[in-house]
């Protein structure tokens, strides 16, 4: 009797098997439409989509505090941001903020040794770190929610009472000084280097640190310039994760609520000012060439900084759509990687069209660049590459927003750099305004070839004519 329903299976698969072809076909036609849609055609009701908000907070010592709440894994976040950086090196000391950063964590605190903070960090599974930009110091904390209260110990430790070991600093100089001597073996790394150090001439955005500046640093110029500059009014603490408010609160001020503020340098750096044109030739003996076209360009506050957005997209951030990659990769096949970035800073911005290409076609791959960024003077795009940027911009905005850590820092963010509190929920709005002629008027206000500031880094006899048809050159020494 068990064998039945095995041989009625049998039976059943056998008799579909003789069933004419055009049955079988007539069943399948009903589950295939009839017509097929592009999804160029489709139609989608608009996304509802609403900032995430975090809350804001003061600490009783003047903290800024950010935070999110997220229940979803039993992981706490914290995020610190220090208004100074390396723009606060003093002459001949560059690189002092990056190692000052560096030997915090590396350094000890006053309870524990280097060795026993990262043993301590280890056995409970968390991470801690910092890092140097120009305007800020970032510290970051990730722990389990059970241990928030050890780890929080080692966060405050690291930044409120650094030890600076003199053999972590040792090793972190010596560390620094090895990358330097590497920066000259890596052609794309040495070209954005310089053309930081060339864009931003006498400026202390240009800056840079040298195996000389790295040498002169000693043990108290970092204990200096963490007394000049780490206070609790000269910070800014985001806090996210599997945390209440309340217990976010209790546990903050217990580990930083006694550090006073302290009189700290106000800093105040000046934006670069526009230069004349320049050009700037890293003679290197390789089989290729790395142009880089800089042009100032609008902060995060100016009025045009949304069309700014919208127009760097389409010159050559947005990818193979970009109009730079069409025409210098795509069309004529100059380069094995192209396109454009844009950087923009608090008080300024920098915009910058780059290609790295074979050495005969530098000269050519130069000419394009120019010619590509003077035709966005005079209304290069139409109606429908400035609705693919804009929708391109819109999308990938969303997810600034995938985590806890995303919106509060996004939030912080905003009131580090001075913006207006609503920056975020406007940003769509404000960019959906944007028209042709508003990228016209941002093209033919910040993309004057007046005020470019050229890099070419490759082999000049192989170039196939002369670098100074271009404008006057200068040598990297």
């Amino acid at each position: 009797m068990r064998r039945l329903p095995v041989v009625f299976l049998v039976i059943m698969l056998t008799l579909i098997s003789f069933l004419p072809a055009s049955a079988k076909a007539e069943d399948r036609s009903k589950t295939v439409p009839a017509t097929r849609i592009s999804p160029d055609r489709l139609s989608y009701p608009p996304l509802d989509f609403q900032v995430p908000r975090a809350e804001r907070f003061l600490m009783k010592n003047g903290t800024v505090v950010y935070f999110f709440q997220d229940r979803e894994v039993p992981v706490v976040n914290v995020q610190a941001f220090l208004k100074a950086g390396s723009l606060q090196d003093p002459d001949g000391k560059e690189g002092l903020a990056e190692l000052t950063a560096t030997v915090m964590r590396t350094g000890g605190i006053r309870s524990l040794s280097g060795r026993g903070v990262d043993e301590r960090l280890d056995f409970l599974a968390a991470e801690a770190g910092l890092a140097a930009g120009p305007q800020a110091i970032t510290a970051t904390l990730s722990v389990l929610k059970k241990d928030l209260e050890e780890g929080l110990a080692i966060f405050s430790g690291i930044l409120r009472y650094p030890v600076f070991e003199e053999e972590k600093l040792h090793l972190a100089k010596e560390l620094k000084k090895e990358d330097l001597r590497r920066i000259a073996d890596d052609p794309q790394r040495l070209a954005f280097r310089e053309f930081n150090r060339f864009f931003y001439r006498n400026s202390p955005w240009g800056r840079l640190s040298s195996l000389a500046s790295i040498d002169a640093v000693r043990r108290q110029d970092l204990v200096g310039w963490h007394q000049s500059f780490f206070s609790p009014r000269n910070l800014l603490i985001a806090i996210s994760g599997d945390v209440s408010r309340k217990e976010a609160e209790a546990a903050l001020e217990r580990h930083f609520g006694t550090w006073t503020a302290q009189d700290f340098p106000v800093m105040v750096t000046s934006p670069p000012t526009p230069r004349q044109r320049g050009i700037r030739l890293i003679p290197k003996e390789i089989s290729q060439s790395i142009v880089i076209v800089g042009h100032p360009a609008p902060p995060k506050s100016a009025p045009d900084y949304h069309a700014f957005e919208v127009l760097d997209f389409l010159l050559g951030s947005g990818g193979f759509f970009s109009r730079i990659f069409q025409e210098v990769r795509t069309d004529r096949g100059l380069a094995y990687s192209t396109g454009s970035f844009y950087r923009d800073r608090r008080n300024h911005g920098l915009f910058g069209a780059y290609a790295f290409t074979g050495t005969k076609s530098t000269l050519p791959v130069l000419t394009l660049l120019e010619q590509i960024l003077a035709k966005s003077e005079k209304g290069a795009f139409t109606e429908k590459d400035l609705q693919l940027a804009k929708d391109s911009l819109l999308n990938s905005f969303l997810f600034s927003f995938q985590s806890p850590e995303q919106i509060v820092k996004s939030r912080l963010s905003v009131e580090f750099d001075g913006l207006p509190a609503d920056f975020l929920e406007t940003y769509r709005e404000r960019i959906r305004r944007v028209t042709l002629d508003d990228l016209q008027v941002a093209a033919d206000r910040w993309l004057d070839a007046g005020r470019a500031s050229i890099l070419v880094l490759g082999n000049p006899r192989d170039f196939g004519g002369s670098l100074e048809s271009f404008g006057s050159v200068t040598k990297a020494p």
